[in-house]
């Protein structure tokens, strides 16, 4: 079985995209939240080995979007579980929009931790290369590059027989 994870940018959108085994999600972010950082920040905590991490991936202003849960279990796995965030729609005062509640659960997987690692660290080395400048900013994000944890998790993925692919390859594959 082989991850895929994709992370794109393109006008203050980040698309995550998610291939186990033929199960897939596709989620988009707006740069109004950080939900790639974040993101990056929740993976390189398990892979440190964090037995549980979380992040919301925003897809809106306001509301909306998913938790993505990541929980480390004693048969050297990550579970993912993706959650819809939960908010009244009719809401309006900002406690009620910006609740920490999970709705239903949207996706579940169980990935061996390697793999889990692996791709997240192949994913990100991709975005690097592909949108961000010499300095990390990524144009079309606003923010920049996560690089410390990208650093820290391509080098427990190297432990783990992680070959990154060079930039000319990268590139040429787009």
């Amino acid at each position: 079985m082989n991850l895929a994870v994709r992370i794109d940018f393109s006008y203050g959108r980040c698309t995550l995209a998610v291939d186990w085994s033929g199960s897939m999600v596709t989620f988009n972010a707006y740069r109004l939240h950080r939900s790639f950082e974040e993101l990056t920040h929740a993976v390189c905590q398990v892979a440190e080995g964090v037995a549980v991490s979380s992040c919301r991936w925003a897809s809106g202003e306001i509301a909306g979007g998913v938790f993505l849960d990541f929980v480390a279990d004693p048969g050297d796995s990550v579970n993912i579980a993706v959650h819809e965030f939960r908010f009244d729609e009719n809401a309006t005062e900002y406690e009620e929009i910006w609740s920490a509640e999970r709705g239903p659960v949207l996706w579940r997987v169980r990935i061996p931790r390697a793999e889990f690692i692996i791709g997240f660290a192949a994913a990100l080395r991709r975005a690097r290369v592909l949108y961000a400048d010499h300095s990390g900013y990524l144009e079309h994000w606003g923010w920049l590059f996560p690089d410390a944890e990208f650093q820290r998790l391509g080098d427990i993925a190297q432990r783990l027989g992680y070959q990154p692919a060079s930039t000319a390859d990268i590139r040429e594959a787009g």
